[in-house]
């Protein structure tokens, strides 16, 4: 018990802790209290939802944060890594999952913050890599000019030398694959010499693509070439040579989660292993590292400042003007992601690390430490209401 204390201090490392750990882990604690109401961020997959399957612990930890008909009593945002659905289109989903309204502002997803880029790129081709049915994900973040992996394959079948497997495999639903197969295969492109080819001009990598060998390899030679396949030969520059384009290939990489919490007992590798992957052999075969790379999601700044606005314009809507939060209570099982990306934050961000995903062991992450570790979401968010409770009755001694 001595040990579980320290640890708990050492994780919310704030001044006159003293702690005391409950049978479940739930933190029982007299610190430092700060007033102000409670907002809440969720992340979905190891916290609220593993392999598509809600968690019990997240009906009960959401049923102390909603009113019998569903409603938020709470700011509350679901801050995920994941993707590959409009905002709209996954807080139905999540609604429908977890049995509490969700609405479109609530969701901050990996590729979110991609709303802000779009503009510049709205006039661009643009290749789309992941799962599921891009085309409608992009045009709703105003991108008009978009291909995909498996449509270029497509139109270039020798490309991929190795591949295996039916392109257009990837869609996750029988909707989009039926989308997919609509939509014509792109033209090679006009020739390079009459100087009208038309180069593709970022790389987006939106979620998790299924058929790596083909996504690595197509936006490999996209950044190499700047190529329409068939349009001109792809032109690597030699080994050690780096780039001299003045212009690069613009690759965004929206989930830098190298493992993430499936179905399966053991952690499952992310978007962040296919970025290392493509940053990887783009510096074996030149000797550099990608030209020009963006990179949203969790630890990054983007979604917190976009789940920080959500979370103030609902704090508004509930009646509760313009009160500083007392704690965004950010509830995560990926040290990498979830935790260090609260505590980069800063103030009022509070990181909590739940032990229902990627995160299994004893005692706190010693890379990123939490503020908080406790077994689950239900016992995370019994300690933040327990520290509000605390909190006002504390202001108004």
């Amino acid at each position: 018990m001595a040990a579980a204390c320290r640890t708990l201090a050492r994780g919310w490392a704030l001044p006159g802790l003293v702690s005391r750990i409950g049978a479940r882990g739930l933190a029982t604690d007299i610190y430092e209290h700060t007033p102000g109401p409670a907002a809440f961020a969720f992340d979905i997959d190891g916290v609220l939802m593993r392999g598509g399957q809600v968690l019990p612990a997240a009906k009960r930890a959401l049923a102390l944060l909603h009113d019998a008909s569903g409603s938020p009593r709470y700011p509350i945002v679901f801050l995920t890594n994941s993707g590959g659905w409009l905002e709209e289109e996954r807080a139905r989903r999540l609604s429908a999952q977890l049995g509490v309204r969700v609405g479109e502002g609530q969701v901050v997803q990996s590729h979110t913050p991609l709303k802000a880029l779009a503009p510049s790129l709205a006039d661009h081709r643009v290749l789309l890599v992941g799962r599921g049915d891009l085309h409608s994900l992009a045009a709703g973040y105003g991108l008009r000019r978009c291909v995909t992996v498996e449509e270029l394959v497509r139109a270039d079948p020798a490309s991929v030398p190795f591949a295996e497997v039916a392109v257009g495999g990837e869609s996750p639903s029988a909707a989009a694959a039926a989308a997919a197969a609509a939509r014509p295969t792109p033209s090679p492109g006009p020739s390079a010499e009459d100087g009208s080819a038309q180069p593709i001009r970022a790389v987006l990598v939106l979620n998790d693509p299924s058929d790596w060998y083909c996504a690595l390899q197509t936006s490999l030679d996209v950044v190499l070439g700047r190529a329409v396949p068939g349009a001109r030969p792809v032109t690597r520059p030699p080994p050690g040579a780096g780039t001299c384009d003045p212009d690069p290939v613009h690759v965004v990489f929206s989930n830098p989660d190298v493992e993430w919490a499936g179905a399966h007992a053991a952690p499952r590798l992310g978007g962040g292993a296919f970025a290392a992957c493509l940053q990887a052999l783009h510096t074996e075969v030149t000797g550099a590292p990608l030209p020009r790379v963006t990179r949203f999601g969790k630890p990054h700044a983007p979604p917190y400042d976009l789940a920080a606005a959500s979370l103030h314009a609902q704090a508004a809507a509930l009646g509760w003007g313009d009160r500083a939060f007392g704690a965004i209570w950010a509830v995560g099982d990926n040290p990498e992601a979830d935790v260090a990306g609260a505590n980069a934050a800063g103030p009022p961000w509070t990181s909590v690390l739940v032990r229902t995903g990627v995160f299994r062991g004893p005692g706190n992450s010693e890379r990123h430490p939490a503020r908080l570790v406790v077994e689950d979401v239900e016992a995370a968010v019994r300690a933040a209401l327990h520290r509000a409770r605390s909190a006002t009755w504390h202001s108004m001694r």
